[in-house]
């Protein structure tokens, strides 16, 4: 077996800062920034402390607008109808929150929902009385013409809202929100599309989706701080979205822009670095940003083989549903530790403590096996997919 040292390798180009002990496989949680980043990050803390009063009153609204156009350009959309968020939860949960439901009114979700989003809609529906349609969608029988076919047949005149993940969280999907989307807006029902894992991970145009609605976060595939996500709503629909805090900026005449632009006091460094961050990436591989994520893409397809190969796996989807994740059933039950606020699998446990690998295994309420879901970044190498198969195969066979 290799020898897990040996397995862990970074890109050279860049100084991620990870725990080199630790070989790891789990981007899509909660991402990681190179330290080229964080500096910058440092950079704009720095600022706001050394004089907190003038970096808020005469110069932070113009750095928020520069990097609301910075991200404009990079996810194809406009500004006016941009907000940065914290994160996509947060942008959830202030379209969800902010839509005047009636009792009846049908929210549309599949079963590859990210629960905390499914937790938010349960609040909805004890507060305003909605209906949850949740649509089955099998792993191994999946493709994207099944999920466009199941989405649209379970459309029905009370259908309020069709709320989908871009790219789902607990089974990697890309979904085709484009092609349902153009769908749903023939019909006259309002999309919300969950892009958590989007950005940076897959080629992003909000323009070309159309959605009524869409949030995503800047912290995972685009490698920036965290508490940096973004919501964008559509012009007709900006009146009557509310953010989650009202502050200064409050006004019925105020436009959308303006009431997101302030929030209350907080922490902007994170945003602030979008502008350095986008172009940083871009420099970093002659392609720019479609090289880096291609590379990410090839590398989780090569992966997945190597993992399902040595495991004698199938794969549950063609590899035009990946981006830089996949989703991998394994011969073997849950068994989850309670963590106190969160739980983790036992498997999962046994990889981190002894193997010194960190990838997430989860019972998913779609599948009866765990599922095991890998990430590839620029810092992970195929080596260290070998590892993971090989450890995985000794704590299975108890060998």
């Amino acid at each position: 077996m290799e020898n897990k040292n040996s397995a862990l390798t970074v890109t050279p180009s860049m100084n991620w800062n990870l725990d080199p002990s630790v070989i790891y496989l789990n981007h899509g949680a909660f991402g990681a920034c190179p330290l080229e980043i964080i500096n910058e990050q440092r950079h704009w803390h720095q600022r706001l402390e050394s004089s907190p009063l003038r970096f808020i009153l005469r110069e932070i609204d113009e750095k928020l607008y520069e990097s609301k156009h910075a991200l404009s350009r990079f996810i194809d959309t406009d500004t006016n109808g941009l907000a940065l968020v914290p994160n996509a939860t947060h942008g959830v949960n202030t379209i969800l929150k902010s839509l005047d439901f009636k009792p009846g009114d049908e929210v549309l979700i599949t079963n590859h929902i990210y629960p905390a989003c499914r937790n938010v809609l349960f609040y909805i529906l004890e507060t305003k009385g909605i209906k949850i349609k949740e649509i089955e969608l099998p792993l191994g029988e999946i493709n994207s013409q099944l999920i466009i076919n199941s989405v649209m047949e379970a459309v029905t005149p009370a259908t309020r809202l069709v709320m989908l993940d871009h790219v789902t969280s607990p089974t990697a999907l890309v979904f085709p929100v484009t092609e349902i989307v153009k769908e749903l807006n023939r019909r006259g029902i309002e999309s919300l599309i969950d892009g958590a894992h989007a950005p940076g991970s897959i080629p992003l145009s909000i323009k070309t989706i159309n959605p009524t609605y869409y949030t995503g976060n800047c912290h995972k595939w685009m490698c920036l701080p965290k508490n940096c996500g973004f919501l964008w709503v559509r012009e007709e629909a900006r009146s009557k979205v509310v953010p989650l805090a009202i502050s200064h900026a409050w006004g019925k005449e105020t436009s959308f822009e303006k009431k997101f632009h302030w929030q209350g006091t907080a922490d902007w460094s994170a945003a602030l670095t979008l502008p350095y961050a986008i172009r940083f990436f871009e420099k970093q591989m002659p392609g720019g940003w479609d090289e880096w994520m291609e590379r990410n893409h090839q590398m989780t397809i090569e992966a997945r083989g190597v993992i399902c190969n040595y495991l004698g796996l199938k794969p549950i989807c063609s590899t035009s549903m990946l981006a830089s994740m996949a989703v991998i059933p394994i011969a073997a039950k849950a068994d989850p530790i309670n963590l106190g606020y969160n739980t983790i699998d036992r498997i999962q446990e046994q990889l981190y403590q002894k193997y010194n690998i960190e990838v997430p295994l989860f019972q998913w309420t779609g599948a009866h096996q765990l599922l095991l879901r890998i990430s590839s970044q620029q810092y992970n190498t195929l080596s260290q997919f070998h590892y993971l198969a090989e450890s995985l195969d000794l704590i299975i066979s108890n060998k």
